[in-house]
């Protein structure tokens, strides 16, 4: 209940109508969200900076962990 409310923003009747696989995928993508921030924050890059990156490198795939 505390990662739903506190950590995804929604109220406790949100949470408790919720699916399982509904939570997991949002969970999810709230932990990609935060590890991709958490990097840029260690590394100093800003999102402008993640975008001309990416599209300087048109033919390679950046991989986010």
């Amino acid at each position: 209940m505390y990662i739903g409310v506190k950590k995804l923003g929604f109220s406790e009747k949100e949470v408790g109508r919720m699916t399982i696989a509904k939570f997991n995928a949002l969970y999810r993508a709230y932990q990609d969200d935060f590890d991709l921030e958490l990097m840029m924050r260690i590394k100093g890059i800003t999102y402008e900076k993640l975008k001309n990156m990416s599209s300087a490198s048109n033919d390679e795939e950046i991989v986010y962990f």
